[in-house]
């Protein structure tokens, strides 16, 4: 069933179409970056200070329990001695390499294994890394931001005179390290998207956002012009041409544009996110705050976690009932029955953990925000955000 992986696979990294998993994933980061600017910047004016502690409490809570729970649902899955390993079905050498490599996980590292991993490993090759722990690199990326966010933005609140040569310092970081891998051997396939230098000037961007509406009351103070429905479209042509360029600049050899076009990403998203908020009447907005997607929202780290557990469960048991049968089915059909059912049983996993494994630890992460002197919310799209009013 590998096969039926690495062509399903392709969906979401079509090598001559839009990168559409990848822009996702920047699109985690720029809005994760908005949202804790956007509460820190909060906290700050309300208390004038940030609790550097709860802060990083809260990211354990929210990340953690899930994470590791993946982690030990693969784990359990793979290894020879356990009674799913043979429905599970992973290749010989991809046991091995997890039994080799499963530290990298535990210790929030794997974006930098895969970012000097050979071409390979990189590319989701069923004899490697399997596609249901690589995919926890994004995670890796985000908990080591988290480590530095709280040193960037007590810059930015208790020294604001430094400001501007922070900024500079996290852009200069971005585009030299991007830089770096932009000339290094051809062995580093993946080191440009998987390092997570890549990705300080798209957190920055977020941030930038963030702060502004934080402090600001958008739909009064933005220009007139920004409250038009075709700024975002626009943004968004803006972004679909900027995925096309990258789809072939994404891997080693790169273009001199892949240096840049992370921070355009970040921009480009950070600037939707703000015509949103401005226009929050507008039909995308409404979509937005539906109660499908808030629903979608609560479930999206889990369905991000599960999709690849998900995909391949559904495999195979398609492959074992497909055995039992005595008619065949056409290829064509065969693979939008699975893809339904892998989109079934990636909610209904992530559902299942959202209430047994993420909701008690939420609970405590209520109780630490102290949600009795938090602002009231507004929506935006599935998350909730603190209103200024």
């Amino acid at each position: 069933m590998d096969c039926w992986l690495s062509s399903f696979f392709k969906i979401f990294h079509p090598p001559e179409g839009l990168p559409l998993a990848n822009l996702a994933v920047i699109l985690f980061f720029v809005l994760s970056s908005f949202l804790l600017t956007y509460l820190a910047t909060h906290e700050y004016l309300r208390n004038r200070k940030i609790n550097i502690a709860k802060f990083l409490m809260r990211r354990v809570l929210r990340i953690w329990p899930l994470y590791f729970f993946i982690i030990g649902v693969v784990y359990i899955t793979i290894v020879p001695w356990s009674p799913f390993s043979k429905f599970m079905s992973y290749a010989p050498a991809s046991v091995s390499w997890v039994n080799n490599k499963f530290w990298i996980f535990l210790s929030f590292l794997s974006n930098w294994y895969f970012a000097f991993a050979p071409l390979q490993v990189v590319h989701i090759d069923p004899n490697y890394a399997p596609a249901e722990l690589m995919v926890l690199w994004s995670i890796a990326v985000e908990e080591q931001l988290y480590l530095i966010y709280p040193f960037f933005i007590s810059i930015l609140f208790y020294r604001p005179q430094f400001k501007y040569w922070l900024l500079a310092i996290v852009l200069a970081l971005s585009i030299i390290s991007r830089y770096l891998f932009f000339i290094s051997p051809h062995s580093h396939h993946g080191g440009m998207y998987y390092s997570t230098f890549s990705y300080l000037d798209v957190f920055l961007a977020g941030g930038v956002a963030g702060s502004i509406a934080a402090r600001f009351d958008l739909p009064k103070v933005v220009p007139t012009l920004f409250r038009y429905s075709f700024i975002n479209l626009i943004l968004t042509g803006i972004l679909l041409l900027l995925a096309w360029w990258w789809r072939k600049g994404m891997w080693y050899p790169y273009s001199w544009l892949s240096i840049y076009i992370y921070g355009l990403f970040g921009i480009v998203i950070a600037a939707k996110i703000l015509w949103v908020i401005t226009n929050p009447n507008a039909m995308i907005s409404c979509i937005l705050r539906s109660n499908l997607l808030r629903t979608l929202g609560k479930l999206s780290f889990g369905m991000y976690l599960w999709h690849f557990i998900a995909l391949r469960i559904v495999e195979q048991t398609v492959a074992i009932t497909l055995n039992n049968l005595s008619f065949s089915i056409s290829k064509n059909l065969l693979f939008y029955l699975i893809f339904i059912l892998y989109i079934f049983c990636t909610i209904l996993l992530a559902t299942v953990s959202y209430v047994l494994v993420e909701k008690p630890f939420l609970r405590l992460k209520d109780v630490l925000n102290n949600r009795s002197t938090v602002i009231p919310v507004i929506d935006l799209g599935p998350n909730l955000i603190p209103s200024k009013q």
